[in-house]
């Protein structure tokens, strides 16, 4: 009886234990009053001084209120020195948990992205998760200070431009971990998706669209929608979207829009005789979103035509938007150098050290295929009575 008595105290003890470790509060709860939640920053730099400017939700109308936020600077000869002195202006520690935008500047970005990225990789609190964007405006703050009444807080206003990337083709979606990635790739250039903001009849609004490209970490160049949707179809970053294209029908011109359901591009590197060359086979599923006119009528054979047209326009489009890449920046933003250090690392190894050099000269060919799937096929045309 002794020894049962015994366990059961023992078996006692250690479930009052657990119970102690599950009933206890977080080791690091704060409360939500005492938190500056930061829900994007702007890297600015003036002289020797980088200037942040952090948006902070306004949590005190607690959590079913419609949150506005506020803008908060500060100033340091680092950007660690910078956000730390954030604590002074208001008070509190900045709580970066839910931070979702980090805009920078034009100027830093053509001094080099390694002092913000080492700020970066050093402050736990900061995400991997947070997107990098490159802002084309004078500074990147004026981003974060625009006012518009259906915009609350401009950086969740911004990341919603990418929770909807499904459905939009021109905005190359870079997080945290995938720019650190690219940085330390040998070979590969990366390109950051641009803000700016557009004033039409005095009215500001804001544009999250196109690319910024760089040359190891500093800016070299820009790239317009286009250009960075035919970026993104060589990467294998198109999920969805569309491609809009005006073709002749009968000697009349005609608007089509494919809707990209679904899309796959391969780069397959080909080296014979130390003749380095790569073909880019992509597939691209789809379907018609939109005919202008009354002229057309899609069936069976007109989308054989219009899959054979578009074919050719994707070939022609990305075949050039690449020599120009090669012609006028050198920089391999289309990951090529995976692709080869991948398929055959051995010639990788030989041409790693002046790879900037080869890639300008490599030849590329573009096969790809568009299939219009059924469901838009046999629509008649509308046709007004007269």
């Amino acid at each position: 009886m002794k020894a049962y008595g015994k366990s059961f105290q023992k078996l006692f003890i250690l479930l009052w234990l657990l119970l102690s470790i599950l009933l206890c509060g977080c080791w690091n709860y704060r409360e939500i009053e005492d938190l500056t939640i930061v829900a994007g920053a702007a890297l600015d730099k003036e002289g020797d001084m980088y200037i942040l400017t952090f948006e902070v939700i306004d949590v005190a109308g607690g959590p079913e209120k419609n949150h506005s936020s506020a803008l908060i600077k500060a100033s340091g000869l680092t950007l660690f020195e910078a956000s730390r002195n954030a604590i002074s202006v208001i008070g509190n520690k900045l709580y970066w948990s839910h931070a979702k935008m980090m805009i920078i500047s034009e100027d830093i970005a053509k001094e080099g992205l390694v002092p913000v990225m080492d700020w970066l990789a050093r402050d736990a609190e900061i995400r991997q998760t947070i997107k990098i964007v490159v802002s084309k405006e004078k500074t990147a703050r004026e981003i974060l200070e625009i006012t518009h009444p259906t915009i609350e807080v401009v950086s969740l206003a911004m990341d919603q431009v990418f929770q909807n990337k499904d459905s939009v083709t021109s905005v190359p979606r870079v997080e945290e971990w995938k720019l650190f990635q690219d940085l330390a790739q040998p070979g590969v250039s990366t390109a950051l998706p641009t803000v700016y903001i557009n004033e039409e009849n005095g009215n500001k609004r804001l544009f999250v669209s196109g690319s910024a490209i760089f040359d190891k970490d500093r800016l070299i160049g820009y790239l317009n929608d286009e250009e960075t949707k035919l970026m993104m179809f060589v990467k294998n970053e198109i999920t969805r979207g569309l491609i809009t294209e005006k073709i002749e029908h009968n000697d009349i011109p005609i608007k089509i829009s494919l809707e990209i359901l679904k899309s796959q591009t391969e780069i397959k590197p080909v080296v014979k005789d130390d003749e380095i060359k790569f073909e880019i086979d992509m597939t691209v599923h789809g379907n018609i979103g939109e005919i202008e006119g009354y002229h057309f009528h899609l069936d069976r054979k007109g989308a054989n035509h219009l899959e054979k047209h578009f074919e050719e326009l994707l070939n022609k489009n990305i075949a050039a938007f690449i020599k120009t890449i090669q012609k006028e920046y050198g920089v391999d933003i289309f990951g090529f150098a995976d692709a080869l250090s991948a398929r055959d690392p051995k010639t990788w190894k030989k041409v790693e050290p002046r790879w900037k050099e080869v890639f300008k000269n490599v030849e590329v060919t573009v096969n790809s295929e568009v299939h219009i799937e059924g469901a838009a096929i046999q629509k008649k045309p509308i046709r007004i009575r007269e």
